[in-house]
């Protein structure tokens, strides 16, 4: 990482000497992307479940390891964070760092792919302001650590360092579910690059197979368990695959907010465009350092079709700095270069547009605010009843350690998770109380029984606002100061 800032820096003087500013502008703009509103959001669900299992006791953390062992990395490097604190701003800070460093590695990688300048400076660019790319460095959860682990791979096979290679494909496994996808796209790619040398890579990749056994035997315990409980799995927010779902989803990566569906169609026009031209491209010349980049791609689709929908706005991120350098190697191209120019012009408008929209704050949708009515209103006597874990954990983060309770009963673990502890499950008339401030999420997944009943609680008391994070349930509350 050092070494490859020095390299940067090396580089970026020997173009101020030539008065090419370009680079560093751009380059400092995508930093300044990064730094500016990374704090601005509210706490996510995601970064307080994550934040609340790193603080759990050891002993009790490795009791529900197999269910989130696909993310023990970031895991265990919040849980060393925790014991520094956990004010979001400096939980914050490790995504924030992985992320201006996956933009160091993206500039290294495309000089050490020999992509031309034209196509370097598009390649960064995309890699600098694309919304999705900046909400990972202001996001406490692993993509900004796969996407950099991904990127440093491809650095390490061009160096011919294999034994970094190995470690950071080892790493990936336990990064993100999606992690092994990647793994074996950097091993296709190593092997493009290193036809040569493909027994030595064979040795190294058996180092990261060994690495893999233990999270496979992990996925297979959390596989069971789910077959057994019947809980709901990686489809759960968005159902099937389909080439409609598959295009809201990327809309929903690329941008992380709402926009016009003019510039969702164009943003599909440019990634269909771009995935035809490479994967044609990279069949004609039998390019598979090409098809490695394409493979994590291809991987979700056939999951997603075969199994379980893998394709999320979340993980459709991680395809953005492989697809992009995809992008660098079809603009180096010699033949239909109209529509290659064509394309490339096409994600920089959409990516320009992009970064013209990005509201920082919305990803958290007020839920900080909301906190602090609750906080202003507060009286002796008051209770927090959550409905669920969705809007226990992240209003719990600004409320604590105000006396809150959960609602008991059975309850999807995707709404709340079966081990959390943090607050006495009890029903609402077992409390005594003065007034009750009622928080739900209204999320699909809460069984019927238990969602009547937080209906009817709420009606029996006065609405006092809602937040709405981006892509999950919205969050209602409601002040109840006596039960019919």
């Amino acid at each position: 990482m050092l070494n490859g800032m020095n390299g940067l820096m090396d580089e970026l003087w020997r173009n101020t000497r030539r008065q090419d500013w370009l680079v560093i502008a751009i380059f400092a703009g995508g930093v300044l992307a990064r730094v500016l509103g990374y704090t601005a959001s509210s706490i996510r669900y995601d970064e307080a479940l994550t934040l609340y299992r790193a603080v759990l006791p050891f002993g009790e953390y490795l009791q529900h390891l197999e269910e989130y062992s696909s993310i023990m990395s970031w895991e265990l490097l919040i849980r060393l964070l925790a014991w520094g604190g956990t004010e979001l701003w400096y939980l914050r800070m490790a995504p924030l760092a992985l992320g201006i460093g996956a933009l160091v590695l993206t500039w290294q990688v495309s000089g050490q792919m020999a992509l031309s300048q034209p196509a370097r400076l598009v390649v960064l660019f995309l890699s600098a302001f694309t919304p999705g790319l900046l909400w990972i460095s202001q996001d406490a959860r692993p993509y900004a650590l796969q996407t950099f682990l991904f990127l440093l791979a491809l650095l390490f096979t061009h160096q011919r360092r294999w034994l970094g290679w190995a470690a950071a494909c080892g790493l990936m496994i336990y990064t993100h579910a999606v992690g092994p996808a990647f793994a074996l796209a950097s091993l296709v790619y190593a092997l493009q690059q290193n036809r040569t040398e493909w027994n030595t890579l064979a040795k190294y990749w058996g180092l990261v197979l060994l690495t893999w056994l233990p999270a496979g035997i992990l996925l297979q315990m959390n596989s069971a368990r789910q077959a057994v409980s019947g809980e709901v799995a990686a489809g759960f927010w968005t159902g099937s695959l389909t080439p409609g779902t598959f295009t809201w989803s990327f809309a929903d990566a690329f941008f992380t907010h709402a926009v016009a569906a003019g510039w969702k169609a164009a943003l599909a026009v440019a990634l269909a465009a771009s995935l035809i031209l490479s994967t044609w491209y990279a069949i004609r010349t039998r390019s598979f350092h090409l098809a490695g980049l394409l493979l994590p791609g291809l991987a979700f689709i056939t999951v997603s079709l075969s199994f379980t929908n893998v394709a999320t706005y979340r993980t459709l991120i991680l395809l953005m700095s492989p697809l992009y350098l995809a992008l660098g190697i079809l603009i180096d191209r010699r033949h239909l270069r109209i529509l290659e120019v064509g394309v490339s012009v096409l994600w920089l408008v959409v990516c320009a547009a992009g970064i013209s929209f990005w509201q920082p704050a919305e990803r958290g949708g007020q839920v900080e605010q909301l906190a602090a009515s609750v906080r202003a209103q507060w009286q002796e006597g008051d209770i927090i009843y959550y409905g669920g874990g969705l809007a226990a954990l992240p209003l719990d983060y600004y409320l604590s350690p105000r006396t809150s309770y959960l609602l008991d009963g059975t309850m999807n673990e995707n709404v709340t998770p079966g081990y959390l502890r943090l607050f006495p499950r009890l029903s609402l008339e077992q409390i005594p109380f003065k007034r009750a401030w009622l928080v739900f999420p209204e999320a699909r997944q809460i069984p019927p029984a238990q969602y009547a009943r937080l209906l009817r609680y709420a009606q029996s008391g006065e609405w006092v606002g809602s937040a709405v994070p981006f892509n999950e349930p919205p969050i209602q509350v409601y002040l109840i100061k006596a039960l019919p």
